[in-house]
Formats: structure tokens, C-alpha cells, sequence
């Protein structure tokens, strides 16, 4: 027989074997594709162009039709966008007919001011239902929100106005047409 010493001894020499534990670690790679993103809202999903001034102009002609629209965006840009940026097109034209026609003339036309993050448009823009035209312009690497390097707005805005001719031919009524704009950052 063992002295109860022993038997103390022996449970706590394998007591202690079996409640130590090996150490085992594994590493793992953890990945994140931040990819360019870009997001957009206007001031009004819905505007009408109103009567400028008065009736004629100098010239003896009808003064044109006139309205503001605020664009609300965020984007982030990638490192070789050379595409990002804000297009408009009219998805068709005015309608009912016998008003204005934007694939006929005379055109709608419009101008950019004031984008808080990349570039506006030059000059006098024309609406066309077969191609969208440039608004606004993205950098590459270009981000909004937080300071530098991002811009300081969040969201970033630019402020289009619209022109359209009063043409004497025109049928009195109300036309409508959509919009369609477009932004990516890529």
C-alpha cells in the first residue's frame, strides 16, 4: 500500500499534467476593398421653369423660362477614375406636343455654379434626350466630408440653372419631361 503522501503527490503530479493546456495560435489575413461610391439628391425631385422678367425682352421677343436646382452628392473617387463626376439627360422629350421640343429646338440649356467638390461645367450646356452631358466633374482620389483630403461639405453640392426659349409657337398648356441624372465614381 502507499503512504497517503504518495497518492497526494501522484493526484497532484496528474492533476497538474491534465489541466495544463497547449498553446495553439493561428493568424488570419483580414481584407476590406474599399471601392469608390458615390451618392445623389436633389433640392426637389420635382421643379417648373417660370417666366423671367418681363414679358419681352428689348429685342421685341418673349423672355424665356427660368429655374434653380440644388444637386445634393457624396463620393468617393478611385485612384484612376477618369469618368466620375454628375450627367443629366432628358429621358424624353416635352410633352404633350406642340410645345417645347428639346430634340427640335428651341433647346434647353443650362449652366453650373458652385460645386463644393470637383469641377462645374463651362458655359452653356444643352439638354439632350440622346446623350447626358456633364454637370459635374469628379477628381480621382476626390472624397466628401471630414476635411482634408475630403472635402469639407458633407453632402457636397452644385447648383444648376435652366434656360428654356419662349417660342410664339408654343400652344399654351403645361409640358413636362424627366430628367435623368447619373453620378459615379468611378
Amino acid at each position: 500500500m502507499h503512504p497517503p503522501r504518495t497518492i497526494a503527490a501522484l493526484c497532484l503530479l496528474l492533476t497538474g499534467t491534465s489541466l495544463s493546456a497547449a498553446t495553439a495560435s493561428a493568424s488570419q489575413t483580414l481584407q476590406v476593398n474599399i471601392s469608390p461610391a458615390a451618392s445623389f439628391s436633389t433640392s426637389s425631385y420635382s421643379f417648373t421653369l417660370t417666366k423671367s422678367g418681363s414679358l419681352f425682352i428689348s429685342s421685341g421677343r418673349f423672355t424665356g423660362y427660368t429655374a434653380n436646382l440644388t444637386l445634393l452628392y457624396q463620393a468617393r473617387t478611385g485612384a484612376a477614375s477618369t469618368t466620375a463626376g454628375i450627367t443629366v439627360k432628358a429621358t424624353s422629350d416635352f410633352a404633350p406636343a406642340g410645345g417645347p421640343a428639346i430634340a427640335s429646338g428651341p433647346v434647353l440649356t443650362y449652366t453650373c455654379a458652385g460645386p463644393t467638390l470637383g469641377t462645374g461645367c463651362t458655359g452653356v450646356q444643352t439638354v439632350s434626350t440622346v446623350s447626358a452631358t456633364r454637370v459635374v466633374t469628379l477628381p480621382a482620389m476626390a472624397c466628401t466630408g471630414g476635411g482634408s483630403p475630403c472635402s469639407n461639405g458633407d453632402p457636397n453640392s452644385a447648383t444648376m440653372s435652366f434656360f428654356l426659349p419662349d417660342d410664339p409657337k408654343y400652344r399654351t398648356g403645361f409640358y413636362t419631361t424627366n430628367l435623368q441624372f447619373t453620378i459615379s465614381g468611378i
